[in-house]
């Protein structure tokens, strides 16, 4: 699988405008849209190794069609199109960065056109998640990001349960929502509604009822305020940008300022950085109409001279890490299988932190390991925490003797070990597998046992029942 990422945030819609990004010296984006059907037995691709071996990051948006093919088909076909994009993918090589779509909300989108099947978030991220399972199982590819398709922003064309306004930004965070960890990145549009460069920075919104959205090119920090916090380590790609109407050919500073607005953006401590602004479009499309060849960038050296005055600027991809914050690997756990009731006992505890945040043993976000016990019908009981012998960096190992009080009812329990940051801030909440033990409580000889733990990156699914329990301060 290639590297996906290019060195700088530089990009074009279309084939094209490589050169004025290679004569920079600035290898950023080529956005390749592709018309794939929904035969699955066709089994074309198409190669980017040109793009790729240059150094140009290559991201490729398959559509089932365009306008009223629909961006994605009918929901029949959705097992049909998932097989032909796993078969176009297989047979493409040189990219491994796909999106699913194309501004779902969008009437003209839908297949069948504005009277066709309206593409809900629950419908797109059914046919998303087909997508996704074809493209990763094959060979080579299991690593692939397969993306979110772009919402057109200002849009209330589909309107739902739950969204009766047909809210544009609702509307992502409901697929987002949908999707959860299965989203591998996510893809972004944003304008300004006319051509003066101050628009670029403006935060003029809209009027009732959607007077919280930005109006102009800072749309696209409506849609970054949506993305849910267990999603903020993703790539984001704005992968649609202009003007909204024709580019004026001259060398505005327009796209000077996007690029610097969105540099601004990602240099911002805590930002979820924006790895690519790629402007739209490159070629003229269609030449007997007249908004695609307003749309067009080949044919007017004024907007290449802005994009090269910005490509001045070293604007640089961030790469994201996609090592979650919060992540315990339980090398060893030495629980007892049977207690007595209420007896204490030492428990030994060997951790590995796999995830990005150093664990601190002192302050008021001080790192503890915790203990819950579930009985048989699933009530929980909280036990006592254990302080770390001392901090420990992403990566480090730190064993703790835990003192483990059974409870005091016999029974049979099942012990979850979690850390605790503060008071309540569990790790299994932030998606860290807790370690799990089974232990008797009953009147009988202590005996030791070792346990098993879920392996990093899983969860228990009865973790979420001792959850009750969760922000109750222990001892």
């Amino acid at each position: 699988m290639p590297d996906p990422y290019p060195a700088f945030v530089f990009g074009m819609h279309d084939r094209g405008a490589e050169h004025l990004m290679l004569d920079k010296g600035k290898r950023g984006w080529v956005l390749v849209t592709e018309a794939l059907g929904a035969d699955p037995n066709n089994g074309s691709g198409s190669n980017y190794t040109d793009l790729a071996s240059q150094g140009l990051g290559v991201i490729a948006r398959l559509n089932h069609g365009y306008g009223s093919a629909g961006t994605i088909p009918l929901s029949s076909q959705y097992s049909a199109f998932a097989r032909r994009c796993g078969n176009f993918v297989q047979a493409s090589p040189g990219c491994s960065v796909w999106i699913i779509g194309n501004e779902m909300n969008l009437a003209a989108e839908r297949p069948g056109g504005a009277a066709g099947q309206a593409i809900t978030p629950e419908l797109y991220a059914t046919c998303f998640r087909l997508c996704r399972n074809e493209i990763r199982s094959r060979p080579g590819h299991a690593g692939d990001q397969v993306v979110v398709g772009a919402v057109g922003p200002w849009n209330t064309q589909t309107r739902y349960t739950g969204n009766l306004r047909g809210d544009w930004v609702r509307y992502l965070a409901d697929i987002l929502s949908l999707l959860g960890e299965e989203v591998d990145a996510i893809a972004l549009h944003t304008y300004s509604h006319g051509q003066s460069p101050d628009l670029v920075f403006d935060n003029t919104k809209m009027d009732p009822p959607y007077q919280a959205y930005h109006w102009h090119f800072r749309a696209y920090r409506d849609f970054m305020a949506a993305i849910p916090q267990a999603l903020r380590n993703r790539p984001v790609y704005i992968t649609e940008a202009d003007q909204y109407g024709a580019w004026h050919d001259q060398n505005s500073g327009w796209v000077r300022n996007a690029y610097q607005e969105i540099d601004t953006w990602s240099r911002q401590p805590g930002q979820q950085p924006i790895q690519a602004l790629i402007l739209y479009r490159w070629i003229v499309g269609n030449p007997h109409d007249p908004q695609e060849v307003g749309w067009a960038i080949s044919n007017k050296p004024g907007v290449q001279a802005d994009l090269c005055d910005a490509m001045n600027n070293n604007y640089a991809v961030v790469r994201p890490s996609t090592q979650p914050e919060y992540l315990v690997a339980w090398l060893e756990v030495a629980a007892p299988t049977r207690m007595e009731p209420g007896v204490t006992t030492t428990c030994t505890v060997k951790l590995r932190n796999d995830g990005r945040q150093t664990w601190a043993n002192s302050g008021t976000a001080a790192v503890r390991l915790g203990q819950r016990w579930l009985d048989a019908q699933g009530a929980a009981v909280e036990g006592r925490r254990t302080s770390l012998p001392g901090p420990v960096p992403p990566g480090g190992t730190i064993t703790v003797n835990a003192q483990v009080q059974a409870p005091a009812t016999p029974g049979f329990y099942t012990l979850y070990l979690d850390l605790v940051e503060g008071t309540a801030g569990w790790f299994a909440d932030q998606g860290s597998p807790p370690g799990v033990a089974r232990t008797r409580s009953a009147p009988a000889t202590l005996s030791s046992g070792s346990t098993s733990s879920h392996p990093p990156g899983a969860r228990s699914m009865s973790c979420a029942r001792c959850r009750p329990g969760c922000a109750t301060p222990g001892p």
